[in-house]
């Protein structure tokens, strides 16, 4: 059952702790669809990850959200119910902080060197293995939540292929188990964790880890 409130006028939704296999080796895997790009090395090697509990958008941010905490809208294409876009992970912090300042909350984010601070209670942005976990809804079965199909992507997402090359209101597809909506498409979303470029394996191994956090440089 899904636990959702909102708080600072953002409605978010209670992720339950667990374990998971984060990652995909697409080699020989017999559900790929042969349009698909099997080149994916920065997801190996398949690796198990333990997450504490956590709290996450139901919604990528909307314009409407991020103009009443920032006063301004950067985006291309405008829209209450639009996802903001053309903002960096600096700015996604600096927006974390005011947002946490506005509910009364703590802000996590040192807006000087952009480390976070977990043991605080305010809104920041999750890390990448946080953003996998939440979007799988505790299903590793599948590329997508729907399935492994285009057309199952279609159900779930704004993508290429139906997007006509603009982005969409938000929580209009179909939402995962755990109530989250826009995890496959739409915009690009921010995670904490900085990529770790030039890395063949953006720095997973095999070994099993807890609460991950692999770079904090932006």
């Amino acid at each position: 059952v899904k636990s959702r409130e909102e708080i600072g006028g953002v409605a978010m939704i209670t992720i339950p702790g667990g374990t998971f296999f984060m990652g995909h080796d697409y080699r020989n895997d017999p559900h790929l669809d042969t349009r698909i790009n099997v080149y994916f090395p920065d997801e190996r090697p398949v690796h198990q990850v333990t997450l504490m509990g956590f709290q996450i958008g139901e919604t990528q941010l909307t314009q409407k959200s991020f103009r009443e905490v920032t006063g301004r809208n950067p985006s291309t294409f405008t829209g209450p119910d639009l996802p903001v876009t053309n903002i960096g992970a600096t700015e996604a912090l600096i927006f974390c902080n005011a947002l946490s300042r506005n509910a009364g909350l703590e802000p996590c984010f040192d807006e000087k060197t952009g480390k976070c601070d977990f043991s605080r209670k305010g809104f920041r942005l999750p890390t990448e293995a946080e953003w996998e976990y939440a979007c799988r809804a505790g299903d590793t079965s599948t590329f997508f939540y729907t399935g492994n199909s285009e057309n199952d992507l279609a159900r779930a997402a704004w993508y290429l292929g139906n997007s006509g090359g603009r982005p969409h209101p938000v929580g209009r597809k179909e939402p995962n188990s755990w109530g989250l909506y826009d995890m496959h498409g739409n915009v690009f979303e921010v995670c904490y964790d900085g990529y770790l470029e030039g890395s063949a394996t953006n720095g997973y191994t095999v070994d099993s880890v807890m609460n991950p956090v692999r770079s904090e440089e932006f």
